[in-house]
């Protein structure tokens, strides 16, 4: 009984919201490069070189209250909990240096919202938003806007592996 009180839950809670749920596999082609982000992080240019060439799986699963999101590659693994209630929550990811994290909807994009620190020490916020372009392509946007400097916007396109 409790698991089918959570699958009808889980349901009204996400009613009408897009289906971003699966394993979505980043389409090189159709994205841009990551590179001006890494230099920020402080990515050496052996590693950003590295990083332009790998292959990357986002899976996304529905939990309650959200989504469980997981970038992964041969060599890295990024997890969060994207719950769209708009609450800040402490978060940690060290590779990206992050402090927190805040997931809302806006219409039908599901946005990321982290704030973490540049390998310089200034103070950043980071914007991934989440859409389907059709129900076999996702785009995410990233916006990083270091404190004091203009935004730095790259699109990455993913297409659907399975669900």
């Amino acid at each position: 009984m409790p698991t089918l009180l959570w699958l009808l839950w889980t349901a009204l809670a996400l009613a009408g919201a897009p289906r971003l749920d699966g394993v979505w596999d980043l389409d090189q082609d159709a994205s841009e490069s990551l590179e001006p982000v890494l230099v920020l992080q402080g990515a050496n240019w052996l590693e950003r070189r590295i990083a332009g060439r790998l292959d990357i799986t986002q899976t996304i699963r529905v939990i309650p209250d959200g989504y469980a999101v997981s970038m992964a590659s041969s060599v890295y693994e990024r997890s969060f909990q994207a719950l769209p209630d708009g609450v800040v929550r402490p978060y940690s990811a060290p590779r990206m240096n992050a402090r927190s994290l805040k997931t809302t909807w806006q219409g039908d994009v599901l946005v990321t919202e982290t704030v973490l620190i540049l390998a310089d020490g200034t103070l950043a916020r980071a914007r991934e938003e989440r859409r389907l372009l059709d129900p076999q392509t996702l785009e995410m946007m990233i916006v990083l806007e270091p404190e004091g400097a203009e935004p730095i916007r790259i699109r990455r396109v993913f297409r659907l592996l399975n669900r």
